[in-house]
Formats: structure tokens, sequence, C-alpha cells
């Protein structure tokens, strides 16, 4: 019996041009490209991204940051400002960590694909 989204997971993997040993990271871009205009549904996306990640590989965002390492940042300083009494928006976690409030979006949307996979 065939996992789900089999075939949508082969599909992407022969887009995505895999890297045979060496480095093992996947940006979220390379992701968006290797399903390009396809419809793919967020159970789909979710079904790849755990199947690379139990074979190993990595996401990073676009800008090279491996993202579950930002994730951990953000959320901790979210934390860490909330204890403070500080706001704890975007732009607040952005400021205290001295990243772009792009990079803090994108680290919590991948928490949240993360999420959303049990």
């Amino acid at each position: 019996m065939k996992p789900p989204h089999f075939e949508f997971i082969l599909r992407m993997r022969k887009r995505l041009q895999l890297p045979q040993g060496g480095a093992r990271q996947i940006s979220l871009d390379e992701l968006g490209d290797a399903i390009g205009l396809d419809y793919a549904h967020p159970a789909e996306i979710d079904a790849l991204i755990n199947d690379l990640e139990e074979e190993g590989y990595q996401f990073k965002d676009g800008l090279g940051d491996q993202l579950i390492t930002t994730l951990r940042a953000v959320l901790l300083q979210a934390r860490e400002l909330k204890a403070l009494g500080q706001g704890a928006g975007i732009a607040d976690i952005a400021r205290a960590l001295g990243r772009s409030e792009r990079a803090v979006r994108v680290a919590l949307l991948y928490g949240e694909v993360l999420g959303s996979g049990s």
C-alpha cells in the first residue's frame, strides 16, 4: 500500500533534483519553484516536507538560514519579551533578534506547517 500523497511526493522529488550526498538543504524558494503553478494541498506539502526531513534534508529560508534554528530563536525571544511585559509582535521580535521581519514571518509559517502535520 502506497503512503498518502505518494504520487505528489514522487513528482516533487523529481522536480527538486535533490543532491546526492554533500549539502542536504532545501530552501523554501526551491520548494516553491518545484510546486510551481500546480495546486498543492497543505497536507501534500506537509507530507513532502516530512518525507524529506526523514531522509535527512533540512529546510532553510531564502536567505540561507536553517528554519528550525530561526524558529527556536523566534519563539524564545517572544517568550522573553512577554515575560518582560513588552510587545511580542513580529516587528518586536525582529528588532530584538536583529533580524528582518520577513525572516521572523517565514520561521513562524514554518512552525505552522510543522504543527499542522500530526
